[in-house]
């Protein structure tokens, strides 16, 4: 395959550019051709965030997080991705809350549940279905939402990445979509 600008543009800064591994001790480290470095083998997700306030409301009750996780070393600790978006609900006091505390809850729960112990190692069989895992952080977020804001409502939805696998909670109309 030909390689796009970008990646030819990135190999070139990197043979430009003094090599990093070696600036540390003289002959400490053993020197990496840009070759080496930068690989065909690493595909990796390719994502983007935004959020709109829309055509009807005048501020937006968008929240939304994300995070892509990737690590080459002996533990081969696969790749993990993180999104999760919710709107608040129209018509409802405070969606810019509610949205807001749904994020904050979900990425908790999957920070805790699901991905440091994927990357720290402390995860063994007795772990629940990510699934499940999924479902209780949204259940949970829901639950914070009706404690913390009066009326107010949120969608949600959320997907982790592991590996090659995806993993889907959805709640209400905001959409995932995979392409």
């Amino acid at each position: 395959p030909t390689p796009d600008k970008t990646e030819v543009e990135d190999k070139v800064a990197i043979e430009s550019t003094p090599d990093p591994l070696l600036l540390s001790l003289e002959g400490a480290t053993q020197k990496i051709s840009p070759d080496e470095i930068i690989t065909d083998s690493n595909n990796h997700l390719t994502f983007g965030q935004v959020t709109d306030v829309g055509m009807v409301r005048n501020n937006n009750q968008d929240a939304a997080a994300s995070f892509f996780f990737t690590n080459r070393s002996v533990t081969e600790t696969p790749d993990f991705g993180f999104f999760v978006v919710a709107d608040g609900m129209g018509g409802h006091l405070h969606g810019e809350k509610a949205s807001a505390i749904a994020v904050k809850v979900v990425t908790t729960e999957v920070l805790n549940r699901i991905y440091l112990p994927l990357v720290t190692g402390d995860h063994n069989d007795d772990l629940p279905p990510f699934t499940e895992t999924l479902v209780e952080a949204v259940q949970k977020a829901n639950n914070e939402v009706i404690k913390q804001v009066t009326d107010g409502g949120t969608t949600t939805t959320v997907v982790i990445t592991v590996g090659s696998l995806a993993y889907i909670a959805h709640v209400g109309d905001s959409r995932a979509y995979l392409i």
